[in-house]
């Protein structure tokens, strides 16, 4: 059984999120700092902090409301690309490689929220509920067009060469590269009562609050969803490769479509009683309540290992994935070459972990002690093994296309 929260920051700013009733606090401020980019400090519900215990055992139920208080400064990255920023406690933001803003641009960012970027372009939405955009014209780096309708933002997300904005009456904007899903005016009168928006590389998926799918950009990658259209009940949540989409519907079931070597084609495998989903490149992997696991897409051919226990968060490489467990431990399954097949030394270090994050190519796992563990491609390197060893203190990890950063509780910030 899944449940879908809706979460409100102080800023006003407001997201849906789907999660097990027996999922613990801690799991859900994992959860929203993978899939939204943000530090929780605190979820407050019925009038008091939720400090412990599951969702189920804080009288959370299907549709409640939650509102979160955001941690200090934050990091953000994206997959599309090698940059990284921080957003500091103020509101300002500092950025690096091609994320870096100078003048006019710069004056703008003012109580920053959240930064979303994609191959080319960056947005920011800033506490008035606005977006301030830089970078490629054509990828979106230019909103003008489309400035007037980006009031009350409430979330932003980007295929490589486009974004989408949702606001907070539901409606969805969208600009950039028309054929990466900058062109969305084929399905507006649609985009109403939306809670949620997921971007492949190529299409975007809008989840409404009847639980009904929306989708445009390059239909062969997912923007088409007419064949499974009818199946596309009750939805709780979405999730995205490359060039294919699942759905997640309230009864277990699992619907696909787009790509079929990036997943778009599940037939061959039996998608019932799941309750987490994840995505690679080119392929899903689906935990069933049991703890099974379930792969198709382009790693169909690799046999994952069973959950042996409650998996609180769940992510992927483009070639691999990894799972950590209640007690702080992690599986990974999948290519060798991109984190699938930790070694010996490795696996015996991944204890205690409290976040898990992954770049294209790699993953990183924070401990609670503050210290890190790395591995996958480039992270034997021996620059890269002095680096991650001698982290301390680390607080938060963030991983981009082919790098990871951390942030220290200095709000110092490391990259590799």
């Amino acid at each position: 059984m899944t449940i879908v929260l809706n979460v409100t920051l102080l800023s006003g700013r407001s997201f849906s999120i789907a999660a097990s009733p027996e999922s613990k606090i801690q799991e859900l401020r994992w959860q929203v700092q993978k899939e939204r980019g943000i530090s929780i400090r605190q979820f407050v519900a019925h009038g008091h902090a939720l400090a412990a215990g599951t969702l189920d055992e804080n009288g959370l139920k299907d549709g409640e409301d939650l509102l979160a208080v955001l941690g200090s400064a934050q990091l953000v990255a994206s997959r599309h690309c090698d940059d990284f920023a921080l957003i500091k406690a103020d509101g300002t933001v500092h950025a690096w490689g091609r994320w870096r803003i100078d003048g006019p641009f710069q004056r703008k960012l003012v109580d920053v929220q959240h930064i979303t970027a994609n191959k080319a372009a960056v947005a920011a939405i800033v506490s008035n509920g606005e977006v301030v955009t830089w970078g490629s014209d054509g990828s979106g780096g230019n909103s003008y067009t489309v400035a007037a309708q980006l009031f009350q933002i409430q979330e932003v997300v980007a295929t490589i060469h486009a974004f989408a904005a949702r606001r907070a009456d539901g409606k969805v904007i969208s600009w950039g590269w028309p054929n990466y899903g900058g062109d969305s005016e084929e399905v507006q009168e649609q985009l109403v009562n939306v809670q949620s928006v997921t971007a492949s590389k190529y299409s975007f998926a809008a989840l409404k609050s009847d639980g009904t799918v929306v989708t445009w950009g390059e239909g062969a990658c997912g923007g088409d969803s007419s064949a499974v259209q009818e199946e596309l009940q009750d939805i709780k949540v979405i999730v995205a490769t490359a060039r294919a989409f699942s759905a997640l519907r309230g009864d277990g079931r699992v619907i696909t479509w787009g790509r079929v070597v990036s997943g778009g084609e599940s037939r061959a495998v039996q998608l019932e009683d799941i309750h987490q989903i994840c995505a690679s490149r080119n392929a899903f992997s689906a935990v069933k309540h049991d703890g099974t696991l379930v792969t198709w897409g382009k790693l169909a051919g690799v046999v994952p290992p069973a959950l042996p226990h409650h998996c609180c968060e769940l992510v992927a490489s483009d070639g691999a994935f990894a799972a950590c467990l209640a007690e702080g431990s992690v599986v990974a399954w999948g290519d060798p070459r991109y984190g699938g097949a930790p070694t010996a030394t490795t696996a015996a270090e991944l204890r205690d972990v409290t976040q898990l994050c992954a770049s294209n190519y790699a993953f990183t796992a924070l401990r609670a002690d503050g210290t890190v563990v790395s591995w996958g491609h480039g992270q034997a390197d021996r620059q890269v093994e002095e680096v991650v060893r001698g982290l301390v203190e680390v607080r938060q990890v963030v991983g981009s296309a082919s790098g990871f950063a951390v942030l220290k509780q200095d709000d110092s910030v490391v990259m590799w």
